[in-house]
């Protein structure tokens, strides 16, 4: 799929000069640099490997990957298999797929610490892609490669939450605030930079209207605040309720 390969990198190509002012803005100084951010700060390795066990699973099966990754290339080297064209492709892109926007975003993240697995999600796809790849090819009885692809499964299986906690339900939360409050009542928001998540379901007029949006809530008794400090801005007199969001 030599086509293919070549309609990707010039992809990569395109996205790299759409970037780079990006890349000239960072330079300039014009973003805030390391530790200017207080909820930021330096990836360490550990943070690298929490990343790669998220693709696999858990730590667990990261390790079992490794093992994998390590046995099945030592099997490969050198081997018949090496050398068919379409496996010595899939041998080099997998591996830069699953690993490269890893170490480039771990990098990066020391000019302006950005670095999380959603970030890098898309490295998940060559990195299951990278396991399942060797473990075909890997020259083992079938009977313990499907064993070894049963393990990894059915540990995975254990391992899934399906339940998992929803978090921020501002769709339900904003209607019923909605629903509630009236013309004497006032809402705050905390943080304030979740203006956005309020007023999407609040008033989409107001959340299109990008530049007055908090403007346009305060007129409705809505107030965005961060802290204790930003109460003194609030008039709680009156006959109200508050509903508070946080």
């Amino acid at each position: 799929f030599r086509k293919g390969v070549k309609y990707y990198l010039l992809s990569q190509v395109a996205a790299a000069a759409l970037a780079a002012p990006w890349f000239l803005y960072v330079k300039s100084g014009g973003y805030p640099a390391v530790g200017d951010i207080s909820w930021l700060s330096r990836p360490a390795l550990s943070d690298v490997v929490d990343v790669l066990a998220d693709f696999a699973n858990g730590k667990f099966l990261l390790a079992v990957s490794a093992v994998l990754i390590l046995a099945a290339g030592k099997s490969l080297a050198g081997g018949k298999w090496a050398w068919a064209p379409d496996v010595r492709l899939n041998l080099v892109f997998l591996p830069l797929l699953a690993f490269i926007p890893v170490v480039a975003a771990f990098a990066a993240s020391f000019v302006q610490p950005v670095f999380n697995v959603r970030y890098v999600l898309s490295a998940s796809q060559g990195f299951l892609l990278l396991i399942a790849f060797l473990l075909s090819l890997a020259p083992w009885k079938a009977s313990l490669k499907l064993a070894l692809a049963g393990f990894i499964v059915v540990v995975s299986c254990f391992r899934l939450d399906l339940t998992p906690n929803k978090g921020e339900d501002w769709l339900r939360a904003v209607a019923y605030v909605k629903a509630m409050k009236d013309d004497r009542d006032l809402t705050v928001v905390s943080a304030s930079y979740l203006y956005p998540c309020f007023s999407y379901y609040y008033n989409r007029a107001y959340f299109s209207d990008y530049a007055r949006t908090v403007d346009r809530m305060k007129a409705e008794k809505v107030y965005c605040i961060n802290d204790a400090s930003g109460l003194k801005e609030i008039n709680f007199r009156g006959p109200g309720r508050i509903f508070l969001l946080q």
